[in-house]
C-alpha cells in the first residue's frame, strides 16, 4: 500500500472515529436531557392532577373524568390513582409505540422514564396517591429527528474534511511526485532539478536531491571534458586543432574500405613552400602563427556540416579527404583554397609570395593508401613545376566505372517504387563473442544487371536529392521483414538529416506501431556531427522510440571533433566507437586511455560501448581489458561466416 493511501486511510479512519464519537456523545447527552425533561413533566403533571383532585369530590366518576382528561392528551404512558391502601381506583395505560422511529434505534438508545407521584388529600386527611409516567413516544421522535440532523451535519462536515484532506494531500503529493520522478530519472541516468516546495520537510528533501543531482551531473561533465581532452591529445594536432597524421591515416583507411561511406572521392595534399627557410626568416613563433593561419584557411575552405576530413600531417604538409566529391567539386575547392592561402603573403604572415602548392588525386574503394599518397606526391611535384601557388590533379582511371553516367536519382526513385532495395548484414557480438545483433546495410539492385550497389555508391546522390529519409524508412521496412523471418535483433542506420525532419519521425512511429510485436528487436543508430540541433533531434527520437522497446545508439562515435555530448541527457542505449580509434589499439597507449575513459563514463550512465572495425585478435583482447562491451568488424565477420 502506498504512503499516500496509508495517510489517506489514516485521516479517514481518524475522522470516522471522531465523528462517531461525537455522534454517540451527542445522542447520549440528548437522551439524558430528554429523560430529565420527561421526569419533570411527570412530576409537574402529577402535582397538578393531585391538587385538582384534592379540590373535587372523591367519587369514582369525578376521579375517572379528571384522570381521563389528563390522559387523553397522549403525553403519558401511565396515570394511576390509588387509595391510601394501594388499591387502584382509576388507571389509564398507553402502549402506543413511537411514530416513524426504527425499532433498532429504540433498542439502541432506550429512554428510561421514572414515575412521579403526588398525594391527593381530602381536607387534612390523605385520600390517595397519583402516579404518572410520561410517554416516551414524542421523546423518541424528537431524539430520532435530532439524530438525523446531527448525522447529516456530521456527514457534510466529513465530506468537506475529505475534500480538504484531498486538496492537502494532493499539494503534498505533487512535490513528492516530482521527487519520485527525479529519483526515477537518476535511475534512468537523467539528471534534472526540481522546484523546492514550500513545505519545510519536503523542501529539505528537494534540496538534498537537487544537490545530489548537481554533483553527479558535474562529475559526468568533468568526465566528458576529460574524454574530450584525451581525444584531442590522441587525434588532433596541437598547433592547428586539425586531425593529426595517425587519425587521418585511420580515417583514410575507413574511407577506402567501409561500406557505408561514399565509394569514391578526392585526396588533397597541401605543402607550404620551403618551410625551413621560412622558419629561419620569421623565427619559430611567427612560423607557428603562419601554420595556424594555414589551418584556419583550410577549415574555412572545407566548411562545417560535411564529412570532409582535414589534417596536419607534418611540419609543412596538410591533407584534406573529400568523400563523395566529384573531380569538378574537388578542384573548385582546391582553387579556392590556393587563392585563400595567397592572402597570407599580402597580410604579412608569409615572407614570400609563393605560399603553398596542392596536389590532388581521385580515389575509389579497395585502393591502397600507399598508392594514393604516391599519386598525390606526384601531383604535388607537378604543381611545383607549374609555378607559384599552383594546384594539379593526378587523374587515374577507375577500374570499375560501370556506374558512370547513371541517373542515380531516377534509379533510386524507381527502386523505391518497385522495391528493388535489399540489405546486407554484418554481425555485432558482445565482448565474449555472443551475438548482439545484425547491422543492416542498404543495397540497390540494378534493374539491368541485378548487381547490388553498396550504399556508399548511391547515398551521395540520394543526399543531394533529399531522398535520405525515404531510404531510411525503406531500410526500416526491410529490417522488420527480416525480423518476421528469423530470430535475433537487427540494427538500422538512420541519417542525422532524417531525424531532423518531423515528418520522418512521424512516419517512423506509424511504421513501428504497426509492427509492435517486432520492434523490441530493433536497434537504431545515428551518425551525428554532434551539433546541438542534431542532439536535440536525437533526444526527441529517443523519447518516442525507446518506450516502444527499441534501442538507440550513436555510430562512429568520436569521429567528429565537436564537443562530446552529455550522453545521459539524450537517452542512449549504446555507442559504437569509430574504427579510427580501434585500429592497432593494442599498440597505441593514447587511444587506450581514451577508450578506457569512454567506457567508464558510458557505464556510469548505463550505456554499452561497441568497438567498430576490429581486425585482429590482439585488438579484441585489448578492448576486453579496457572494458568494451562488444565489437564488430572483419574479425567478427570472418568468425561468423
Amino acid at each position: 500500500m502506498s504512503l499516500f493511501r496509508q495517510i489517506w486511510l489514516t485521516v479517514m479512519l481518524s475522522a470516522l472515529i471522531a465523528f462517531a464519537g461525537s455522534f454517540v456523545v451527542s445522542i447520549v447527552t440528548a437522551k439524558g436531557y430528554l429523560e430529565q425533561q420527561l421526569f419533570t413533566q411527570s412530576t409537574d403533571s402529577a402535582a397538578s392532577l393531585a391538587l385538582s383532585m384534592s379540590q373535587q369530590k372523591k367519587d369514582l366518576a369525578t376521579s375517572e373524568l379528571m384522570v381521563s382528561a389528563l390522559f387523553d392528551n397522549g403525553h403519558f404512558s401511565l396515570i394511576r390513582y390509588t387509595d391510601t391502601k394501594g388499591k387502584v381506583i382509576v388507571e389509564r395505560i398507553n402502549t402506543t409505540p413511537p411514530d416513524k422511529v426504527p425499532e433498532w434505534f429504540v433498542s439502541l438508545f432506550p429512554i428510561v422514564t421514572s414515575p412521579a407521584t403526588a398525594q391527593v388529600s381530602d381536607g387534612w386527611m390523605q385520600a390517595g396517591t397519583v402516579t404518572i409516567v410520561a410517554h416516551t413516544r414524542f421523546a423518541y421522535q424528537s431524539l430520532w429527528e435530532g439524530s438525523i440532523k446531527l448525522f447529516a451535519w456530521i456527514l457534510a462536515a466529513g465530506c468537506f474534511s475529505g475534500i480538504l484532506g484531498s486538496v492537502v494531500i494532493r499539494r503534498i503529493r505533487k512535490p513528492m511526485a516530482s521527487v519520485v520522478d527525479q529519483a526515477n530519472g537518476i535511475c534512468e541516468y537523467r539528471f534534472v532539478t526540481i522546484d523546492e516546495p514550500k513545505t519545510p520537510e519536503l523542501r529539505s528533501l528537494a534540496k538534498a536531491m537537487n544537490a545530489m543531482v548537481l554533483r553527479v551531473k558535474a562529475m559526468l561533465q568533468e568526465q566528458a571534458a576529460r574524454i574530450q581532452q584525451l581525444r584531442n591529445e590522441v587525434s588532433q594536432d596541437a598547433l592547428t586543432s586539425l586531425a593529426n597524421k595517425n587519425h587521418f591515416d585511420n580515417r583514410l583507411i575507413s574511407a577506402l574500405n567501409d561500406d557505408d561511406v561514399p565509394d569514391s572521392g578526392m585526396l588533397l595534399l597541401v605543402r607550404l613552400f620551403d618551410l625551413a627557410t621560412t622558419n629561419q626568416q620569421l623565427g619559430r613563433t611567427k612560423t607557428d602563427e603562419l601554420i595556424k593561419r594555414v589551418g584556419q584557411k583550410i577549415q574555412s575552405a572545407t566548411g562545417a556540416g560535411n564529412n570532409y576530413i582535414t589534417a596536419r600531417l607534418t611540419g609543412p604538409d596538410f591533407a584534406i579527404l573529400l568523400p563523395g566529391t566529384t573531380e569538378q567539386e574537388g578542384m573548385a575547392l582546391a582553387s579556392q583554397l590556393i587563392k585563400s592561402l595567397e592572402e597570407l603573403y599580402r597580410q604579412g604572415f608569409a615572407p614570400q609570395s609563393n605560399v603553398a602548392h596542392l596536389g590532388a588525386t581521385i580515389y575509389a574503394h579497395e585502393q591502397t593508401p600507399e598508392s594514393l599518397w604516391a599519386r598525390t606526391e606526384t601531383a604535388l611535384a607537378k604543381a611545383k613545376d607549374i609555378g607559384e601557388n599552383s594546384a594539379f590533379l593526378e587523374k587515374v582511371a577507375i577500374a570499375d566505372s560501370s556506374e558512370a553516367g547513371k541517373d542515380w536519382v531516377k534509379d533510386i526513385l524507381d527502386g523505391l517504387k518497385t522495391h528493388r532495395f535489399a540489405t546486407a548484414s554484418f554481425p555485432v557480438v558482445d565482448i565474449e563473442g555472443h551475438a548482439l545483433h545484425q547491422e543492416l546495410m542498404l543495397r540497390l539492385k540494378d534493374k539491368d544487371t541485378s548487381q547490388l550497389w553498396a550504399a556508399g555508391t548511391f547515398m551521395p546522390h540520394a543526399s543531394r536529392a533529399g531522398l535520405i529519409p525515404q531510404l531510411d524508412l525503406e531500410t526500416v521496412r526491410l529490417g522488420i521483414s527480416m525480423l518476421e523471418q528469423q530470430h535475433g535483433a537487427v540494427a538500422i542506420n538512420i541519417a542525422a538529416e532524417s531525424i531532423l525532419q518531423p515528418d520522418f519521425c512521424d512516419q517512423l512511429l506509424v511504421l513501428l506501431n504497426q509492427n509492435a510485436r517486432l520492434v523490441k528487436q530493433l536497434w537504431f543508430e545515428v551518425n551525428t556531427l554532434g551539433y546541438q540541433s542534431e542532439l536535440q533531434a536525437l533526444a526527441n527520437l529517443s523519447s518516442k522510440i525507446r518506450p516502444l522497446g527499441c534501442k538507440l545508439g550513436i555510430e562512429h562515435f568520436g569521429r567528429h571533433f565537436n564537443s562530446i555530448p552529455m550522453l545521459h541527457e539524450i537517452g542512449l542505449d549504446y555507442l559504437k566507437v569509430d574504427g579510427s580509434f580501434i585500429r592497432n589499439i593494442d599498440q597505441h597507449a593514447g587511444n587506450q586511455n581514451l577508450l578506457k575513459a569512454i567506457c567508464v563514463i558510458a557505464k556510469s550512465v548505463g550505456i554499452a560501448t561497441i568497438a567498430e572495425r576490429v581486425e585482429t585478435q590482439s585488438e579484441w583482447l585489448m578492448l576486453k581489458s579496457l572494458g568494451m562491451d562488444g565489437l564488430t568488424g572483419p574479425i567478427v565477420t570472418t568468425r561468423q561466416s
